[in-house]
């Protein structure tokens, strides 16, 4: 207690000029008009300032959550797209032909990589075993002839296009019904070769090139492309014909795998005479 009025006596001085100070401040404040106006104008500014900062990082804050819930729900999104799943079932189209027998179902898929500038180009589409895909059936769209299912796993598989080395199928001129081997020269995705055409065949520029439907692995009359330019085959007596493909290759969206229902019933019996 001592110390404390002790204190008091060595800073009563200060302490008196501090009312004093303050009784004059507010007599001044009060009784004029424009320095109260001073006064709450910048008191108004100081708390003015401070809610502005508030009201930033509470807005900053709020769009942190409102950021973290539009993440939530494009997520969900992305789950609800069905790019999302993989395939189970595939869309599948049959044709019954009565007159020769023959039953074909079409397996639909999308193309995931197409590539053209290598010596085998190999196309990647999304449906597999589990759609019923097996190695060595016949690849089309709606453009023409594709290739053949080279490799298969359950939800995928690859198919060997046209443009490719030792591809070697069957087609034929559409006029004409005469045969030959289709190849590809491995220069451009535009341009396919066709062999062992006998060169007293009749050709005509713009000519129909088509499937020609043997082994059962393609139907009959599927378009391969047109034939652009024909000359004679060096050494030989077949034209050297070459057609522009009917499929685009480098555009290619989808495919249809050509399931021949009764391949096994052809196989059985063609197996007898070898």
């Amino acid at each position: 207690m001592q110390n404390l009025i002790s204190i008091f006596r060595y800073l009563r001085v200060f302490l008196i000029f501090l009312v004093l100070q303050g009784a004059v401040l507010y007599v001044y404040f009060t009784s004029e008009v424009y320095p109260s106006i001073q006064f709450v104008n910048s008191t108004q500014g100081i708390t003015s300032k401070f809610l502005e900062v508030h009201n930033y990082y509470t807005r900053y804050f709020g769009l942190i959550e409102e950021n973290q819930k539009l993440q939530k729900a494009y997520e969900q999104l992305l789950l609800m797209n069905p790019k999302s799943y993989t395939r189970l079932t595939a869309d599948k189209i049959s044709i019954e032909d009565t007159v020769y027998k023959q039953s074909f179902s079409y397996i639909k898929g999308d193309v995931l990589r197409s590539p053209t500038h290598k010596a085998n180009n190999y196309i990647t589409a999304n449906i597999g075993s589990a759609q019923g895909v097996k190695r060595g059936m016949g690849v089309i769209n709606h453009d023409g002839l594709v290739g053949y299912v080279y490799e298969v796993s359950e939800h995928y598989c690859l198919i060997k296009s046209i443009l490719s080395e030792s591809i070697n199928i069957d087609v034929s001129l559409n006029k004409s019904g005469q045969f030959g081997l289709l190849k590809w020269p491995g220069t451009s995705p535009d341009v396919v070769s066709i062999s062992g055409i006998p060169n007293d065949t009749e050709i005509a520029a713009g000519e129909l090139v088509v499937t020609r439907g043997t082994g059962g692995i393609f139907p009959k009359g599927i378009p391969v492309g047109k034939v652009t330019s024909f000359d004679f085959a060096e050494g030989e007596a077949n034209w050297d014909l070459r057609i522009k493909p009917s499929v685009n290759f480098r555009a290619i969206k989808y495919v249809y795998v050509v399931n021949h229902l009764l391949k096994s019933e052809l196989d059985n019996l063609e197996s007898l005479v070898e």
